[in-house]
Order: structure tokens, then C-alpha cells, then sequence
């Protein structure tokens, strides 16, 4: 998956290009996909953008791409929406994989998870992030302009 070739697929559509048209405001903020403990993707990806305090999903498909009604986002007061720049992806999705791949044997049980690209702290980050049948959430997050990886393991239910 190269994103820069995936929003320039996407934004080439006329699909797209009446929406925009009406949400000039809009930004890129995430590309998504549900993977499984292999870190194989389970869907096509969907691409994210952010306008008057909702989200604009378009999903590839064989046909081009499918836009999703517009949902209202979760977030707390004073939070903001970082714009996503594909530009500043040094560090593509097969490396990162690579890199995630090397981490998941550190953790026991991992089952199916997702995959995000997005802004984060100032940083692009392809976040990881499975389900361990213990109940955690095993977080990996793979800088996308440098390939620093961090990871933890975090309980779903607290005691």
C-alpha cells in the first residue's frame, strides 16, 4: 500500500471531487484497515477525512472507491484533528510490517487487530494495534518518517 498513490487514486474520482466540493475545508486525517495476527489486511482500505466535526470515510473497491455516510467523531473538549501529509511517509507499509512482524513474538495469543496511519503527537505513525486473548491490547506504533517502534501491552479490564 503506498498512500500517496492511494490518495492520488482517490482524489482523481469524481466521487471524491463532488464531495470535496462541498467540504472544501476538508482534510486527510487516517488510512485504515482491520489486519489479522499475521498482519494480512482483511479489507480494502479506507481513507479518512475530517470536516465541520465529522468524518468522511471512502473505501476502495474494485469499482473505485465507495464513499460512507459522514459520522460524527469522539473526542474531548479542546482536542484537535491533525491534517495527515503523505508526504511525510519515508518509512512505507511493507517496512513497517516488517518491523511489527519481528515484535508480535514477543507477545502470546495475539489475535486480529487494525492498522492506522495516521498523525499523532506531531508524528506520522502507522499504529498497530491487536487483541490478545488475555485481554490486552498490544499497541505498536512505527514512526513513519524515521521507523522508530515503540510498543507496550495494555490491559483492556482493569482489576
Amino acid at each position: 500500500m503506498n498512500p500517496a498513490e492511494e490518495l492520488r487514486q482517490l482524489t482523481s474520482t469524481e466521487t471524491f471531487q463532488n464531495w470535496k466540493a462541498k467540504h472544501e475545508d476538508s482534510f486527510l486525517t487516517h488510512f485504515f484497515n482491520r489486519i489479522d495476527n499475521k498482519i494480512t489486511e482483511k479489507d480494502n482500505w479506507q481513507l479518512g477525512f475530517f470536516s465541520n466535526d465529522k468524518m468522511t470515510v471512502f473505501v476502495k473497491s474494485p469499482e473505485g472507491f465507495e464513499q460512507k455516510p459522514e459520522d460524527e467523531i469522539f473526542r474531548k473538549p479542546g482536542d484537535t484533528v491533525d491534517e495527515l501529509s503523505v508526504d511525510s511517509v519515508k518509512f512505507g507499509y511493507p517496512d513497517a510490517v516488517k518491523k511489527v512482524s519481528e515484535i508480535l513474538p514477543e507477545y502470546k495469543e495475539v489475535g486480529d487487530g487494525f492498522v492506522i496511519l495516521q498523525k499523532i503527537n506531531s508524528e506520522t505513525v502507522w499504529h498497530f494495534a491487536f487483541v490478545t486473548k488475555s485481554l490486552q491490547f498490544v499497541n505498536v506504533k512505527v514512526n513513519a518518517t524515521d521507523g522508530k517502534v515503540e510498543h507496550e501491552a495494555v490491559n483492556v479490564v482493569s482489576r
